[in-house]
């Protein structure tokens, strides 16, 4: 370690100029001759070799700089060793093929004792080659606004760099910009533009990275913030194969740093400039055909769909910033990680774009998706959440209703192969119903996991029309969304609220036939529970609509026979888990809610398939459009047997 000084400036701070060296015999000397060229003094030169074979250990010897060897390889690993051994109050790390002009170290200590955290300096890049320049000009175009982007010199305080723990000896190519991102969490940044430093082109050259550079930079421009080229690059060849750039770029910019990349939100703004001009181009040429009153129902149509765009992103927007805040709050690294794929998830959804490429990503290219394990937004995220999914999931059950209501009512069951096919929507819920009525006189029946109560919203309604009495149990284990349920069912059915104790049935069938209207009787508990609230055999039908995530612990954890115990029917309803179904509830999602997108996908993504009920000898009837319902034996039989 050598200190260059003289007595003029001995009161001047030490700054320690931080080299990693592997065979860097070609350019190393120059590096070393400009930083002894420098006006400012006391400097403490570090080189530490990384493994060299060739005479860099001997070159850096030779003009008196103090050579640390590291056996483990790695620039960033090399840099903290180097750094761990400085004993500067300021940090200029610098490469090998990198030299400084003379006031350089000067400026930059004025700079940090003018509380600056940190910096860089402008680029020269030693090619005349056009390429060469354009990446050089963006790369000082997006550095001189004080933004993270690729440097081969980075200086900031000691004091800094130990609080923010050094470089990320994890990051192989990158890792530049991930050290000015943490620098600039602790204060500004500062370009130093007076004095460039002059680098080899050779990273660019060699691997014929010339096209990642100028995309990095364009995108970087656009504003994105992460830029770690490190996956584009395959540092085990020579360059890429073009035939993987664009797959290559994908995995990079929508795939990592997922809490930050806006991306996908820039995607959407500039598609939306585009389509805006398409839209008032085609508007104005059917204007010009068909005149003012032509021109109307098409712009009162585009005029819809850019407000319900609009009114999604702004959805998006507050459940992403609601996400961050409680991952910050979050200490299990597994929790915040999957509330960090939460939030990329509704990221995605801003276009359509970035929204398909990840569901491809994440189910796979096969027919039918793989199982994804995932819990559901609205768990995640604060209540607003699950608020907005369920007032989501009312407008789309208001569009359908009529549409399910009457397939039920013109729907006939068909027999194939001793199997009950081409069932209605409702049958497997509503023959029950009508069994129960024409055997006693009332139903019974229990939804586990109710939710804000919109099935049992459509089977009271159902139940009123045909004027039946009928008890509805809704068990939820979250109160909030059980007043929720409570304010939707308040004006089609009589409902109370009770706590987790055993129920009082006989009282409930004599207030259903009192007031000639459906009973509902809400209750904060879970299906582990079941055997407490309810007498055995009390019960017609218990349903149960929820994701395999859900169901599976309760299920193998004697939830089954809890319910077999306690009710002659029981009934699973489960998305049919296939691509013509996530079709449709991103078509159906789109103009209602991109959070609905969310929830539909974790749901289907994560449900049994009929060969997996198979393996547990459940049987499954499958019914338009893409539902499934597991039921147990005596409903099947039901079923089969086409009471209607």
């Amino acid at each position: 370690m050598l200190c260059l000084m003289t007595g003029s400036m001995s009161e001047n701070k030490l700054v320690s100029i931080i080299i990693p060296a592997l065979n860097e015999e070609e350019l190393i000397e120059k590096t070393l001759l400009s930083l002894k060229k420098q006006n400012y003094r006391p400097i403490e030169i570090i080189v530490v070799d990384n493994g060299s074979t060739d005479r860099t250990k001997e070159i850096a010897e030779k003009y008196a700089a103090k050579v640390l060897f590291l056996a483990k390889r790695g620039a960033s690993r090399a840099r903290n060793f180097g750094a761990k051994m400085a004993r500067g109050k300021h940090l200029i790390f610098l490469d090998a093929d990198t030299r400084m002009s003379r006031e350089a170290v000067k400026n930059t200590v004025r700079a940090l004792e003018k509380k600056w955290a940190g910096g860089m300096y402008r680029v020269e890049y030693q090619s005349n080659n056009p390429k060469i320049k354009v990446i050089e000009n963006l790369q000082n175009f997006y550095l001189a606004r004080g933004k993270p982007f690729y440097i081969q010199s980075i200086y900031t305080r000691k004091s800094i760099f130990e609080k923010i723990g050094g470089w990320n000896e994890e990051i192989s190519f990158g890792e530049d910009v991930d050290m000015l991102k943490r620098i600039s969490g602790e204060g500004k940044l500062r370009f130093d533009a007076a004095n460039p430093i002059k680098t080899s082109a050779r990273r660019f050259i060699k691997n014929k990275d010339y096209l990642y550079a100028i995309l990095g930079g364009a995108l970087a421009l656009y504003g994105v913030k992460s830029l770690p080229f490190y996956p584009i690059r395959n540092n085990e060849k020579k360059g890429v194969s073009k035939k993987i750039i664009f797959k290559r770029l994908l995995e990079n910019y929508l795939g990592r740093d997922k809490s930050k990349n806006k991306l996908p939100l820039i995607i959407w703004a500039m598609s939306k400039v585009f389509f805006i001009a398409l839209w008032i181009w085609l508007g104005f040429y059917i204007w010009q055909k068909a005149g003012l009153w032509g021109a109307l129902p098409f712009v009162i149509i585009i005029g819809f769909a850019q407000v319900a765009d609009i009114w999604n992103q702004f959805l998006i927007g507050r459940a992403v910033k609601s996400l961050k805040i409680t991952a910050e709050g979050e200490k299990s690294v597994k929790e915040k990680n999957a509330l960090f794929e939460k939030i990329w998830q509704l990221e995605v959804k801003r276009t359509p774009f970035t929204a398909v490429f990840y569901l491809l990503k994440r189910a796979g290219f096969k027919k039918i998706p793989r199982y994804s394990p995932q819990k559901e937004l609205a768990d995640l995220g604060p209540a607003w959440i699950g608020k907005h999914v369920g007032l989501a999931l009312g407008l789309v059950y208001g569009i359908f209703y009529y549409f399910f209501h009457y397939h039920y009512r013109l729907s006939r069951m068909k027999q194939k192969k001793k199997k009950p096919e081409n069932l209605s929507i409702w049958a497997p819920l509503k023959l029950p119903i009508k069994k129960a009525y024409q055997e006693k006189g009332v139903f019974l029946g229990a939804d586990i996991g109710c939710g804000d109560g919109q099935l049992i919203n459509m089977l009271a309604l159902y139940c009123r029309e045909e004027g039946w009495p009928a008890v509805f149990f809704g068990i939820e284990p979250k109160s909030d969304i059980i007043e929720v349920a409570s304010q939707r069912l308040a004006d089609k059915a009589v409902v109370i609220k009770k706590k987790e104790e055993m129920v009082a049935i006989d009282k409930l069938i004599e207030l259903t036939k009192k007031e000639g209207k459906p009973v509902v009787c809400l209750i904060e508990s879970r299906l582990e529970k079941l055997s407490q609230l309810f007498p055995e055999g009390s019960l017609d039908l218990i349903s149960v609509i929820n994701t395999k995530h859900h169901l599976e612990e309760a299920w193998k954890g004697g939830g089954r026979k809890a319910i077999e115990k306690i009710s002659r029917h029981w009934l699973v309803l489960e998305e049919k888990r296939c691509w013509a179904a996530l079709i449709f509830i991103y078509l159906v999602g789109w103009f209602v809610s991109r959070i609905i997108i969310c929830e539909a996908e974790d749901s289907i993504l994560s449900m049994y398939t009929p060969q997996e009920w198979s393996s547990q000898k459940i049987k499954t009837v499958t019914s338009f459009p893409f539902l499934v319902w597991a039921m147990s034996d005596s409903l099947y039989g039901l079923l089969r047997r086409g009471i209607v």
